[in-house]
């Protein structure tokens, strides 16, 4: 449950990235360009409301399958925002191995 492992703030903004809503519950969002994106209920949102949502999607998409079936099935996944309370200065380093020249050097660029 989100209200008792809840995502840690080391994660906020390197490892989700964004946030949005699945359905009706609020989640946090790993790569939202991805095809199959990690999401993870909000912080204080208990987890079964991610698992109801997931399955009024998952009942929805079944219900226009049956009455359309050529139609491509997915999940919506609503993007509303960027994480960016919780960067670390060091996020991108972590992620990608190396840092941009902004954080290696302390002196302004041409």
């Amino acid at each position: 449950m989100a209200i008792f492992y809840q995502v840690p703030r080391r994660e906020m903004g390197t490892f989700y990235t964004h946030i949005g809503w699945l359905a009706f519950c609020p989640v946090y969002i790993s790569e939202p360009d991805a095809d199959e994106p990690t999401l993870s209920a909000r912080n204080w949102v208990p987890e079964w409301v991610l698992s109801t949502a997931g399955m009024f999607q998952v009942a929805m998409i079944q219900v226009i399958g049956f009455f359309d079936p050529n139609w491509d099935p997915m999940l919506k996944i609503t993007v509303t925002g960027k994480i960016t309370r919780f960067r670390h200065p060091d996020a991108e380093l972590s992620r990608s191995g190396r840092g941009s020249s902004e954080h290696v050097s302390g002196t302004a660029s041409p």
